[in-house]
């Protein structure tokens, strides 16, 4: 798949007046979309009041595409403390009665080591699959690529297919998408700061 030649990417830690900076910059720099990278969604909103064009995080995307597959998801994230922010992005989007937040206690900056980054995953999706909690997994933090495919394969292992929603890939489809269509956030929903 070939992107446009002008997306930017802001890692979403530390929000604030630094992604407001960072995302006017992009846009008057001739940037067409821009990416926050982190599923927690820090900054997203504000900068949808700051810029004139599409401005997207993973979490939504992800739920949004997610939710087209199966009929509930559970997100599986990092962190008890992730939990409610996950709770109240689910709930801000009116999809709370469609989800079930499961945890996985992995420390963001220590996710290096795929194989037991796969094993704790796998141990959540199972568990909330044979529950019949989900029929489909959102992953729920980015520093989670690399293993979205080897966990859906893992999962099919047990006899059914269960997607498996890579947040970055989402959320870049979704840019990618709106970039085309020429269309941005609502100016009713998100009005521009002056």
């Amino acid at each position: 798949m070939r992107l446009p030649p002008r997306l930017a990417r802001w890692n979403g830690h530390g929000a604030g007046r630094s992604a407001d900076a960072e995302v006017a910059r992009a846009a008057e720099t001739g940037t067409d979309g821009v990416f926050i990278a982190c599923a927690g969604a820090p900054a997203v909103h504000a900068a949808r009041e700051t810029v004139d064009i599409p401005v997207t995080g993973d979490f939504q995307p992800a739920l949004l595409t997610a939710l087209g597959l199966g009929h509930r998801a559970s997100i599986i994230t990092v962190l008890p403390g992730v939990v409610p922010i996950v709770r109240e992005l689910t709930r801000h989007d009116s999809l709370e009665a469609r989800c079930s937040p499961v945890r996985v206690n992995t420390p963001v900056l220590s996710l290096g080591d795929q194989a037991v980054l796969l094993d704790s995953l796998y141990e959540q999706a199972s568990r909330t699959v044979r529950a019949g909690d989900a029929n489909v997994i959102v992953l729920g933090c980015t520093g989670f690529m690399g293993v979205p495919s080897a966990l859906q394969d893992r999962l099919a292992q047990d006899g059914t297919y269960v997607p498996v929603i890579d947040p970055t890939g989402a959320a870049l489809l979704t840019l990618e998408s709106a970039v085309r269509l020429g269309v941005r956030s609502s100016r009713t929903t998100y009005a521009r700061r002056r």
